[in-house]
């Protein structure tokens, strides 16, 4: 009876430890949330003119958006933290004048969000257009600290650091955008 008891106490510890170690990715899928209703709105207000000149305009703030975005959920390392948000607007509008030019002279009917697509941060954490949640996607956690998250259209993960919660770091491409802001 004794041996009963010890091997279901030992059983039932072993399940409460297994699922307490389980890791809670609800915070990844709030970024999908927030990301999904943002680029929603974001192509409302491209779209919401025929002028190209507006147009290019609107799409340069928009995508700096989603890039501030990713500056705020950058891990530790990627940017100084003296970088506000304004600074770094400065820093990559520059950057994105010769993308105002293009959509200026394109079709009207073209999407300046497929003819240059967003970072691959962001269409990352978007994920599967049909995808409700985080069901199509993988994560690998290599450690409690670091995360690999795929997603079923991409060939490499997007890593993760955790810090408190979860920051992303981002691809050379991306690092190379904020090296205006970077340590």
């Amino acid at each position: 009876m004794l041996n009963k008891f010890t091997f279901i106490l030992s059983f039932l510890l072993i399940v409460i430890i297994a699922c307490s170690q389980e890791e809670d990715y609800s915070q990844l899928q709030d970024w999908r949330s927030e990301l999904r209703t943002e680029i929603l709105e974001a192509r409302r207000n491209v779209n919401s003119t025929s002028d190209l000149t507006i147009r290019s305009e609107i799409f340069v703030s928009e995508t700096i958006n989603f890039y501030i975005w990713i500056k705020n959920h950058l891990a530790d390392g990627y940017v100084d933290k003296t970088c506000d948000d304004e600074l770094f607007e400065k820093t990559i509008r520059s950057q994105l004048s010769a993308v105002e030019l293009l959509i200026q002279i394109s079709e009207p009917t073209e999407d300046p969000f497929e003819l240059f697509p967003l970072p691959s941060e962001i269409i990352h954490v978007l994920g599967s257009e049909g995808a409700v949640g985080l069901e199509k996607d993988t994560f690998n956690l290599l450690d409690s600290n670091t995360l690999e998250w795929n997603v079923e259209f991409g060939n490499q993960p997007l890593m993760l650091e955790k810090n408190d919660e979860w920051y992303i770091v981002p691809t050379r491409l991306t690092e190379s955008i904020f090296k205006g802001c970077k340590k």
